[in-house]
């Protein structure tokens, strides 16, 4: 058990070792110890019961009885050893005196005194050093279980960023594909229908609509504000080639620049309140407000009267999954607002841009922690 202990710790039996030597030359220099065979043997026999004592209690005794707490047996076996290290002291003395011819020497009252004091004074240092231990042992505990608890932080928003990640590039290549034939079947019925010059102006305003949605496929990173509102005006714009009727309210205020949003959001409202509304009343248009606030809040605004006829081709897609994106990258930083009087609806999205999509941490910012 004693080997099983100190196995494989090498590090710290070369310290120990090292600290016994220097212990050994510091008595014979402080005693004054005659460099003699008879002197240097009595002075390692007695080191050497110090090295039991101070082990014993180190490694066996102290452990034991620290996690059973048994102490009234402590105090016995304290008092047990105590006797037969007197008693062994006494025979050393006695065997150092025999060979050198001077038993008269031996004091027995001097002994006992002797052998308790040292027997205690490396119980106390065993004590110590018990403590001593005990405090390392629960300090690199408590590393460990945070270096763990750090790693299973890490695990689980790598983890989340990746849920995240795949989320919104299902979202985002639900929605692209199926605007597009919205687009396509819009342009058809145009050209077929009417057959003007305005199916010009319809694909160029597709084109860059399907240039932009191509461009910003990276679902973790944000777009230009200014990009957005364009990409949701060349709809409009789009929609009203198609249906000349249409009214419209569109206003934009407060600074874009440096603005940034998650790409292809705005659009839905607006597609929403174009599939459903009834739009060419002037007195009640298709209402679209930005306003951008202290240069990180976006207010969006839409707000359309509710059409009974039959409802426009869907492309599926939905305000539920928009509001899933708006969760999955912002969080907390947005409020969706949405109101159906049975006359009108409302959508209001109000998105505090201050904080990005939220990225994992890196390995250096582990190390760091």
């Amino acid at each position: 058990m004693f080997w099983n202990k100190l196995k494989g710790n090498g590090e710290e039996i070369k310290v120990h070792v090292t600290i016994w030597i220097i212990y050994l030359i510091c008595i014979i220099i402080w005693y004054d110890i005659p460099i003699t065979l008879i002197d240097i043997f009595d002075t390692t026999l007695t080191m050497f019961m110090w090295m039991i004592t101070f082990y014993s209690y180190h490694l066996f005794i102290l452990p034991y009885f620290f996690k059973t707490r048994k102490w009234l047996l402590l105090i016995l076996v304290y008092a047990f050893i105590h006797i037969l290290y007197v008693l062994a002291f006494y025979g050393e003395e006695m065997m150092i005196a025999y060979i050198q011819n001077n038993i008269m020497s031996v004091d027995i009252e001097d002994v006992i005194r002797r052998g308790s004091f040292w027997h205690t004074q490396f119980i106390i240092i065993a004590l110590g050093y018990h403590f001593y231990g005990e405090s390392v042992q629960e300090k690199q505990k408590s590393l460990i279980e945070e270096q763990k608890r750090i790693l299973v932080e890490l695990e689980l928003k790598e983890t989340q960023f990746k849920l995240k990640n795949a989320e919104l590039e299902n979202l985002k290549a639900q929605f692209s594909p199926h605007f597009l034939f919205n687009a396509l079947w819009y342009i058809y019925g145009l050209v077929h229908d009417t057959g003007n010059q305005n199916a010009t102006k319809a694909v160029e305003l597709l084109s860059a609509m399907m240039r932009y949605s191509m461009e910003n496929r990276q679902v973790n990173e944000l777009v230009e504000l200014e990009d957005e509102l364009q990409y949701a005006h060349n709809f409009i714009e789009l929609q009203r080639l198609r249906t000349p009727m249409i009214k419209l309210d569109y206003q934009v205020k407060g600074e874009l620049e440096g603005i940034k949003i998650l790409p292809l959001v705005l659009l839905s409202f607006i597609e929403n309140a174009c599939k459903h509304g009834k739009l060419d009343e002037e007195e009640n248009p298709l209402r679209v407000h930005l306003n951008v606030e202290d240069k990180n809040k976006i207010v969006f605004f839409v707000k359309n009267k509710i059409s009974f006829l039959g409802k426009e081709r869907s492309s599926g897609i939905g305000l539920d999954n928009v509001k899933n994106r708006l969760t999955t990258a912002y969080g907390d930083n947005f409020k969706l607002n949405t109101e159906n009087t049975g006359e009108f609806y409302t959508s209001e999205l109000i998105i505090n841009c201050r904080e990005n999509i939220p990225l994992p941490p890196s390995k250096g910012d582990l190390d760091k922690s």
